[in-house]
């Protein structure tokens, strides 16, 4: 077997182990520019790609994108090559010592406006939780702010990422197959979720365009894209008269980030609820005190518990 073909079976691989659609797209656009890159600088055989190749296509990336947008590419890439590490195919991993920019955040505390627990709740007072579309956007805003989660991590949300745990339920929030980072579901949480699974019958993916997916098998419907689910949030927004600068589609994460520091939750406990693998990340939602804390997290005393949004009747 050529170098080649292994190259190829590996992308495949790699690509596929993504269960997002929206994912897949966005990691075979960063792995195409990767390989143009190395062709254009005479690296046709990616799998003989060095440490020297690797620092200077990051070098690259930061001439020509953002900080936030060079840590994503270098990341579709690093992934690609600890998989061929894994596989064995490559003895080590070229881009395991580059690290990426640092992010230099300078806070405009005017701008980042996180809602409050108050802010939140009206905006669950407007669904109309007696129609299927609105009780599908009910229990998806519902979900995020209760768990912190991004729009495209919601979107994505499964019927079998909900895992028996103990006296409760886990949520696998996928990035990718074997990873992601798991969250305990709250109790209202889930009893609003089951609601929604049983009501309509969902088998796939929990939140569906209705409109595009009136002829498919419940089964076999494609979950809402990222922008239809901002399109969501920003609806809401309107109708409950909140401004919309300053919101962004973190806005459930920041909500949730900011209610558990006043909880007084350190960084780096922070940084593991949400599955954030570096402090970088948390950096971007205004947090500064990045002290590595000692507090292990538990089932029992999980942090989304602090989250005490209340459901309304249905």
């Amino acid at each position: 077997m050529t170098s080649a073909m292994n190259f190829n079976e590996l992308l495949k691989e790699y690509i596929n182990s993504f269960d997002s659609p929206n994912s897949r797209l966005a990691y075979i656009r960063d792995l195409k520019q990767y390989q143009a890159w190395c062709r254009n600088e005479g690296g046709n055989d990616l799998l003989k790609v060095g440490f020297e190749m690797a620092s200077a296509y990051r070098d690259f990336l930061i001439s020509e994108f953002s900080t936030k947008t060079v840590e994503r590419k270098l990341s579709a890439v690093k992934g690609l090559y600890r998989l061929a590490s894994e596989k064995e195919v490559i003895l080590k991993n070229p881009f395991y010592e580059v690290r990426p920019p640092e992010i230099k955040i300078k806070i405009k505390k005017n701008l980042i406006k996180p809602l409050t627990i108050s802010e939140v709740e009206r905006i669950l007072l407007f669904p109309e939780i007696k129609k299927e579309e609105g009780f599908r956007d009910y229990v998806l805003l519902f979900v995020m702010f209760s768990l912190g989660l991004k729009i495209g991590e919601v979107v994505n949300l499964h019927v079998k990422d909900f895992k028996k745990y103990e006296n409760g339920f886990l949520l696998h929030v996928r990035k990718k197959k074997m990873s992601g980072y798991y969250s305990k579901v709250p109790k209202n949480c889930l009893d609003l979720v089951s609601k929604h699974i049983s009501e309509w019958h969902i088998k796939g993916f929990l939140f569906t365009s209705l409109a595009k997916n009136k002829t498919s098998e419940q089964e076999k419907r494609a979950p809402l894209t990222a922008r239809s689910g901002w399109s969501i949030l920003k609806k809401y927004l309107r109708k409950a008269r909140l401004e919309l600068k300053g919101r962004t589609t973190n806005c459930a994460r920041e909500f949730f980030i900011q209610i558990l520091k006043a909880e007084g939750l350190s960084a780096e406990v922070l940084r593991r609820v949400l599955g954030l693998q570096s402090m970088n990340a948390i950096k971007r939602y205004g947090i500064e005190d990045l002290k590595i804390a000692k507090d292990q997290l538990t089932f029992k005393d999980h942090p989304v518990d602090r989250i005490r949004l209340q459901s309304r009747e249905y």
